[in-house]
């Protein structure tokens, strides 16, 4: 699988990044941040669930709001 990229909605700055579809690691730090299981974002870190994919549009679980899209 070619790497995939996850921008910031507003800024369009990348923030994050996988090569599997399913752990997504921070642009710049490299640190482990979150793993997807289908639709869902789960944090690396205790497994809380951040949000949902809605196609390549990444949905905040708190506030509905779109923070990021998928690009590869």
């Amino acid at each position: 699988m070619s790497s995939e990229w996850l921008y910031e909605h507003n800024s369009g700055r990348t923030f994050a990044w996988t090569d599997n579809g399913r752990d997504f690691w921070r642009q710049g730090s490299g640190t482990w941040w979150a793993w997807r299981q289908g639709d869902w974002l789960y944090a690396a870190q205790g497994g809380q669930p951040l949000g949902w994919f809605a196609g390549a549009t990444f949905y905040d679980h708190a506030t509905g709001q779109a923070l990021y899209y998928l690009d590869r």
